[in-house]
């Protein structure tokens, strides 16, 4: 090429594309979103994992007086399922005994086997305080074998002896209740 010739143009330079703020906009909102969906389903978890803890003795008492109301409507069958179950759930609780996985015979024997072994622990090492069980051994094993009677055999209380099943349960729940806020 020679001085002063003319050189043809440069094509045409591409421009960027206009920015869409709707589409940026639109990101960050959900961004957003995202971060507050997030952070208060972790705040309802960890405050679902800090729920207050109720004594034994209460929780065990306010649904005996709840369960007062199958009693009052002569349904002997619910009641006892009921019953037992509050009883068993208590001891367990209360004393660290597996009792919700056991029949009545063998809680019994194995609580027997604890008495007789002197042992007052349980496999997890707490200690367990067997004194009540002996007061109340018998009504006891009389309560859950009445409620054994009516879940599996479908034997029906008559209401004094629901009432005897209620009172023995409270009595024992009240005797271990003392033991409890010592």
């Amino acid at each position: 090429m020679k001085k002063g010739d003319i050189h043809d143009i440069y094509g045409p330079l591409p421009l960027p594309e206009p920015i869409n703020w709707w589409i940026i906009a639109s990101a960050a909102l959900g961004a957003v979103i995202l971060v507050v969906l997030v952070f208060l389903l972790w705040k309802k978890r960890t405050a679902r994992c800090a729920t207050v803890t109720i004594a034994p003795h209460t929780k065990a008492l306010a649904e005996l007086a709840e369960a007062r109301h199958y009693m009052e409507q002569g349904q002997s069958l619910d009641y006892a399922a009921r019953v037992s179950n509050i009883v068993r759930q208590y001891i367990e609780q209360r004393f660290f005994l597996p009792t919700t996985r056991q029949t009545t015979s063998e809680f019994f024997a194995s609580l027997q086997a604890l008495q007789e072994d002197g042992s007052a622990s349980t496999s997890n090492n707490i200690s367990v305080h067997l004194e009540p069980y002996r007061e109340y051994r018998e009504a006891l094993r009389h309560c859950l074998e009445e409620c054994d009677l009516a879940k599996y055999a479908h034997k029906t209380a008559s209401r004094d002896e629901m009432a005897h099943i209620e009172e023995n349960v409270r009595l024992f729940i009240e005797s271990t209740l003392v033991e409890e806020e010592q």
